[in-house]
């Protein structure tokens, strides 16, 4: 094996915890890279950025990565936040994603499944 850890073929060799694994290329559609959460749902899926989820009230709701304006009661006004917030037509605004592992079960993805939200994605 080579001395270092970038050398390959038709991959990339990667020393990883005393192994070499050869990393292949996959092309993706950059527009489907999508960012964690850090949360899960309540069967225990990892959350991400365009997932497609259910509430307990049966409403479905997209969670997106972003700015959005919410409004402050103690400061009666309007306040642009980033984060995570979940749309709804159910929702009259963007609700910031609070603690999913008790209410959201994970249908889906905005990419691989628009459908879920009554859009086509031809």
């Amino acid at each position: 094996f080579p001395s270092h850890d970038s050398v390959g073929v038709n991959g990339l060799i990667k020393k990883f915890n005393g192994h070499y694994y050869i990393l292949e290329a996959v092309e993706i559609n950059p527009n489907t890279i999508c960012y964690s959460t850090g949360k899960r749902d309540k069967e225990n899926n990892d959350l991400y950025s365009d997932d497609i989820i259910k509430m307990n009230d049966g409403s479905i709701a997209l969670i997106e990565y972003g700015e959005f304006e919410m409004y402050c009661l103690i400061d009666d006004m309007y306040m642009d936040n980033v984060g995570f917030y979940v749309l709804s037509p159910q929702f009259e605004m963007p609700m910031p994603l609070g603690s999913t592992d008790n209410y959201a079960l994970k249908l889906g993805n905005y990419h691989d499944n628009p459908e879920l939200l009554g859009v086509s994605n031809a």
